[in-house]
């Protein structure tokens, strides 16, 4: 059996067979560090496989390695193994697909450019597993976040709003978040009153849409993301922890002039304080305005985002006070306007 195969062989064992809640990310941290020691983690094949394999002159990128590993199945933790197992095998009895599922993640993982690209695909493998997504849902998304900037492509996840445009946005067309909006062509016959006729053709401007797995990624990572930006939930945050909350995540993304993330993560404050229920009307018109008023959001973005979140949250079943987010906006924006 090759290196390539064995490895995969026990990839596949791990995800079918291993009890995966021990293994967190301070897990995995703590193990990059001491991945060498005896007998850690001897119950992962495929991390006893790659330590056995590399044990004799062990490196650097062994580590790195395994660290992406860890991250990846951390986020398959709450999938029973017997699920897991059932999923895999169909995909692999399929023979529609010519590459075993161990083997193909052992590519993708090997690509990813760190832990967190392992991560998010971790994300999007349990969502397959879930039948969120099927199999070449989750291939074609690999494909994209492969090549994706991780700052860049939080920042797509996170938006709702933008129209995109070719100027701006032509690395998300590279990628493949988004691609070309269907061109409309017409033909039109010029009136010039001479014996052969003339025609010219009109066409509206190049625009961008989502592309398809674009879609999907912002469906399938649209929590985490959310969670690892914000480090928060304000749904349940008190009153008087608010203000300083704002004032810090706010404060952080300015310090780093990372304004993509920073005017999405005021829509977002604005949206969950919507939902929480330990604040007044008084005190959300008071957070949201001073949220307003500091940033460089427009009544129509803000409007059409907090449109998508509760659209999300009636699908998540989710209480959504929508009445709150009116009467503010009818104050606050329609004087504007």
């Amino acid at each position: 059996m090759t290196i390539i195969s064995n490895i995969s062989t026990a990839l596949t064992s791990t995800l079918k067979d291993s009890d995966l809640q021990g293994i967190t990310t301070e897990f995995s941290e703590i193990f990059l560090d001491t991945f060498l020691a005896e007998g850690v983690l001897k119950d992962i094949p495929i991390i006893n496989s790659i330590i056995s394999i590399g044990k004799a002159s062990a490196k650097v990128s062994d580590a790195l390695f395994i660290k992406k590993v860890l991250y990846f199945l951390t986020q398959l933790s709450d999938v029973s193994a017997d699920d897991r197992e059932k999923v895999i095998n169909e995909i692999d009895d399929s023979k529609k697909y010519r590459i075993k599922i161990g083997e193909k993640l052992l590519y993708i993982l090997d690509k990813c450019d760190d832990h967190e690209k392992a991560e998010l695909v971790g994300i999007l493998f349990k969502s397959f597993l879930q039948n969120q997504i099927d199999y070449g849902d989750f291939l074609l998304c690999n494909l994209v976040i492969e090549k994706c900037m991780i700052n860049d492509l939080e920042a797509f996840v996170l938006d709702e709003v933008i129209d995109y445009n070719i100027e701006e946005y032509s690395e998300y067309l590279n990628w493949g978040l988004v691609n070309f909006a269907p061109y409309n062509i017409e033909i039109q016959r010029k009136n010039n009153y001479k014996s052969e006729p003339e025609f010219e053709l009109r066409g509206s401007d190049l625009t961008l849409t989502t592309s398809n797995a674009g879609n999907t990624i912002r469906f399938v990572l649209k929590k985490h993301v959310t969670d690892k930006v914000l480090g928060e939930d304000l749904c349940d945050l008190p009153s008087r922890d608010i203000g300083n909350y704002i004032d810090k995540i706010i404060g952080k993304y300015k310090e780093v002039f990372n304004y993509n993330i920073l005017w999405q993560v005021r829509m977002i404050i604005v949206a969950q304080l919507c939902r929480n229920t330990k604040i007044d009307d008084d005190e959300f018109n008071e957070f949201a305005s001073k949220i307003v008023e500091e940033g460089t959001g427009n009544a129509p973005h803000y409007e059409k985002f907090i449109d998508k979140y509760q659209t999300r949250m009636d699908i998540e079943k989710i209480t959504f006070n929508i009445e709150r987010w009116r009467q503010f906006y009818r104050n606050q924006f329609k004087p504007r306007l």
